[in-house]
């Protein structure tokens, strides 16, 4: 029902009610119809789904299916491992990943438990619960709307509308009609008030019209509840390597059998020869790989929490690096939400207010070289101090704890703390007489203090103990005051004083300051004022310009963005003037479009996107005001559709729907809603715009070295594979598939670790980002990881030959798998292998650079490497596990030889690099150069 625009003698009929309220009887009959004034639960899945789920990824379905085929072919000690490797990657991923669902809950503490309502002409107290359409509600100043209303009465009613809006400035409100035909969106709705407002000031009426999932605020809830969450890019590539490994390791199976069968008859039955090629083949499977990334992934949270960023789902952390947009609020996030007073003009004089927010720190610096005296115009302070009703506490380091009432009176408050006027000391001082309040006929409001003034009338003393305080819209004001107070004394306002009043507030308003003006008199003392006489032969004291600032930090990191290929958009519920001069204060455009809610209603999806399209010729950025929460996400899904990874920022419930619809939600930790934060990846503790320019760079920190773990890992099978299958073609088993996990599960871990730490490289926010639909294991890497596997292979089978020709065994004879010498060759093999990807997984730091430029860069790797030889050690000479392993000791004149292998591989990365480096400088000097003189990493 679009309640607003029914005349308000129409409005008791059509919801079928009265004045006096509904019947008891009544409204107990419509609640049964339409239900309570609630929103209802979402029903959670049970948390051991979220359990089980971790065996379905296809890398645990191989796996288990491979332990299953051991245990049938009666070799229990690979499957009890293949068993063991996927529950602890089950319960890795499960610790790091659940998360509890919390957005309707937290909706839901939002709305009171009870309220006033009007039943058969009797006010009574109601459950919130059992609010009905047509229920008449009574409202004061501090309480919370719990239904949609149409104002029936409103006396001086101002409302807080940041929990629907984002804009934390009151609001006035009135009963009456609207007389617009346009369909108007909830931020200029001023005859209704919606669930979860707060009234700041005054009283009100209202009928109901919307309860539960039917409010603005229901709706919201409902946009949020049926937000279906996206798998992450990251996410997406790790079931497409798992799809891709599948089908090798299909493919591989009957091949590995068929050339291990064949080449080995007389030695192997058909069931050693299928047993073997389980084993090597589940071998070819990253068991770890998931394990890693999510260790990785959380390893990336701690760093981005020491940003002052807070994930709330791991795989967020990764796709940070791949944003490209950010939709930002303004309110809260770009700005303050703190109304600061930033210009003052008084008589002659612009003087520029220092400092953000409500701290009492900041100056006062005059326009030119003219002085500015605190003290002579103590009154305008006075003024600002004393006409309000507003109040803030302070916490021990200066930040408000506590704010109370109208957020204009309030930054008041805090220019007079700047300038020596506290609130307690001057209404101690200072006790207030009378009030007449504000209202939006006379747009202004007055007190009346006692005080002896420090403003005499230049031609008489005052004989008069009372002062009048007046302040409101500056047009109002001037036109009761016939005297100015200039450079410490009073005299008559000319025209061209008002003149020069109206072009600064012209000045101000254009810049998006909110404008007040104050003045005062002497009067006499009476027990009763008529508004009349108080608002009359006034004195004009000056104006204050008042804006909710940019966070000082923003300006930067919207730099950044830029620099990073980042576009940002503004999509606020504020006016479209004052969110284009935020977006000028702080870089965002500087020729922007700025484009309403209303506009945007009128555009289909097509011109939609064409606005939000890069590189566009006559505007060079775009600015969306009073816009609703159905239209942020509209913006946030027209994105989406042309491939761009968004980020969404965010603290109100508005805020909710386009949060969960992002890839990333970032909402405020400080300003924040619980029902943003609910619906978020990312909280930031600070609130700081700049945090998530930090996150980012981390996100981008953690694909990168994503990157160089899934190449090293997967370069650790290619090696293990091509070794396997070099040695079946000549009928010998180089390597045990038992050696093959151990390389995977023990020798290979902590490098993979390490290399997930790997400081950045430099640059990282001078790149675009990357291409969502971009590859981990791109044809270059596989190009990449076939030669690293036919290389290290290859000196692994060589290993193996020379240590059992050393042993006495000739080419062609038959090999004793239970022999010692067997067992050394075969821990040769493995150690071969080892040292190989020792080295690889420095290189593995950098695509180009050499060795010499990225050993130490490190530190961790190399404890990592330190880690691995010890194990590599233990498994080759500990008497307890080498049964287990297949092993024995290796003499030193070996170890030589695997050494030796293992620099030729090094070599030929090396090599490898070298001719990279050429063919993109295009000069051997360069290449030379670079190998010489770049700075390491």
């Amino acid at each position: 029902m679009e309640a607003y625009k029914i005349p308000l003698k129409d409005i008791y009929g059509e919801l079928k009610a009265s004045e006096n309220g509904l019947a008891s009887d009544g409204a107990a009959k419509r609640l049964v119809e339409v239900g309570k004034n609630e929103i209802k639960k979402v029903r959670k899945r049970p948390i051991l789904f979220d359990f089980v789920e971790q065996f379905t990824n296809l890398f645990a379905l191989i796996l288990i299916f491979a332990g299953f085929l051991s245990l049938f072919l009666g070799n229990g000690r690979d499957a009890i491992i293949l068993f063991l490797i996927v529950f602890l990657n089950a319960i890795v991923g499960f610790f790091q990943e659940f998360k509890a669902e919390k957005t309707i809950e937290a909706l839901q503490k939002i709305v009171p438990k009870e309220t006033t309502v009007k039943r058969s002409g009797r006010n009574v107290r109601v459950n919130v619960a059992d609010i009905v359409p047509g229920d008449i509600l009574l409202l004061q100043a501090g309480d919370t709307v719990p239904a949609d209303l149409r104002l029936t009465k409103a006396y001086n009613l101002k409302t807080n509308d940041f929990v629907l809006t984002g804009e934390s400035v009151s609001q006035e409100k009135f009963a009456g009609d609207v007389k617009s035909d346009k369909n108007l969106v909830v931020s200029d709705i001023d005859n209704c008030i919606f669930t979860g407002m707060q009234v700041t000031d005054g009283s009100a009426e209202g009928i109901v019209f919307a309860t539960g999932i039917e409010t603005e605020f229901g709706k919201i809830a409902h946009l949020t509840s049926d937000v279906k969450r996206e798998q992450s890019p990251l996410q997406k590539e790790i079931d497409t390597i798992g799809k891709r490994v599948t089908k090798i390791v299909v493919l591989v199976l009957p091949i590995m059998f068929g050339i291990f069968y064949l080449t080995n008859k007389g030695t192997f039955s058909i069931f050693d020869a299928f047993q073997f090629s389980i084993g090597v083949s589940s071998a070819m499977v990253p068991e770890g790989l998931v394990a890693t990334v999510s260790i990785a992934l959380a390893i990336g949270v701690q760093r981005v929490a020491k940003k002052k960023a807070v994930i709330r789902k791991l795989s967020s952390v990764e796709t940070l690096g791949a944003v490209s947009v950010i939709v930002t609020d303004k309110t809260g996030t770009l700005t303050k939400n703190e109304m600061t007073v930033k210009e003052i003009y008084v008589p002659d004089k612009n003087i520029h207010v220092s400092g953000v927010g409500y701290s009492d720190q900041g100056e006062f610096k005059p326009e030119g070289r003219k002085k500015f005296d605190i003290q002579k115009n103590g009154e305008l302070f006075k003024a600002a101090v004393l006409c309000g009703n507003a109040d803030i506490s302070f916490s021990q380091d200066g930040s408000a704890s506590k704010i109370i009432g109208d957020q204009m009176e309030v930054a008041l408050l805090a220019m007079g703390r700047k300038a020596g006027y506290k609130k307690e000391r001057l209404f101690e001082e200072h006790p207030r007489r009378y009030e007449i309040a504000f209202d939006s006929g006379r747009r202004m409001m007055s007190v009346i203090i006692n005080q002896n003034s420090n403003i005499k009338n230049q031609n008489e003393n005052s004989k008069y103990s009372n002062v009048v305080y007046t302040k409101g819209s500056p047009d109002d004001v001037l036109k009761k005051c016939t005297r100015i107070y200039e450079n410490g004394r009073i005299r008559k306002i000319r025209e061209s004083d008002i003149e020069k009043i109206k072009t600064k507030n012209d000045e101000f308003a254009g810049s998006a300051l909110r404008v007040l003006a104050a003045a005062t008199k002497d009067i006499e003392e009476k027990n009763k004022y008529a508004q009349s006489e108080v608002e009359k032969d006034l004195i004009f004291l000056g104006l204050v310009g008042i804006i909710d600032p940019p966070r000082t930090e923003v300006a930067g990191a919207i730099k950044e963005c830029r620099g990073a290929g980042i576009k940002t958009f503004m999509v606020t519920g504020d006016y479209g003037v004052t969110a284009e001069a935020i977006g000028r204060r702080i870089g965002l455009s500087e020729n922007p479009v700025v484009v309403t809610g209303d506009d945007l209603s009128k555009m289909d999806d097509f011109d939609l996107g064409k606005l939000l399209s890069f590189g566009s010729e006559d505007h060079d950025g775009v600015i969306f005001a009073r816009t609703t929460p159905e239209d942020k996400m509209r913006i946030v899904e027209t994105l989406k559709k042309q491939g761009h990874i968004v980020a969404v920022t965010g603290d109100g419930v508005n805020d909710a729907p386009a949060l969960k619809s992002a890839h990333i939600g970032v909402a405020m930790g400080i300003t924040g809603t619980d029902v943003s934060k609910e619906a978020s990846e990312m909280v930031l503790l600070n609130d700081s715009f700049s945090s998530i320019v930090s996150a980012i760079r981390e996100g981008r920190v953690v694909y990168a070295n994503t990157k160089k773990f899934v190449y090293y890992i997967f370069s650790s099978n290619a090696t293990e594979f091509f070794v396997v299958l070099i040695g079946s073609f000549f009928g010998l088993m180089p390597i045990a598939a038992i050696q093959i996990l151990l390389i995977d599960l023990c020798t290979d871990v902590f490098p993979s670790l390490a290399l997930a730490v790997d400081p950045p490289e430099k640059g990282t926010m001078k790149q675009k980002p990357r291409d969502p639909k971009g590859r981990l294991l791109d044809f270059n890497v596989f190009k990449s990881l076939f030669r690293v596997g036919i290389v290290g292979g290859t000196l692994g089978f060589i290993v193996f030959i020379i240590v059992m020709i050393r042993g006495g065994w000739s080419w062609g004879a038959p090999v004793d798998l239970g022999s010692t010498l067997f067992l050394q060759a075969t821990g040769a093999t493995y150690a071969t292998l080892v040292m190989c990807q020792v080295f690889n997984s420095i290189e593995a730091r950098s695509e180009k650079l050499g060795i010499t430029k990225i050993i130490f860069g490190n530190y961790r790797l190399l404890g990592a490497i330190g880690i691995s030889i010890f194990l590599l050690l233990n498994i080759i000479y500990n008497p307890i596990i080498q049964p287990f392993a297949k092993t024995s000791g290796i003499e030193l004149v070996n170890w030589l030889v695997i050494l030796t292998a293992g620099l030729i591989f090094l070599s030929s990365v090396e090599l490898k690099k070298w001719r990279m480096r050429k063919e993109h400088e295009g000069s051997i000097l360069e290449a030379l150069r670079q190998e010489l003189f770049e700075q390491p990493i």
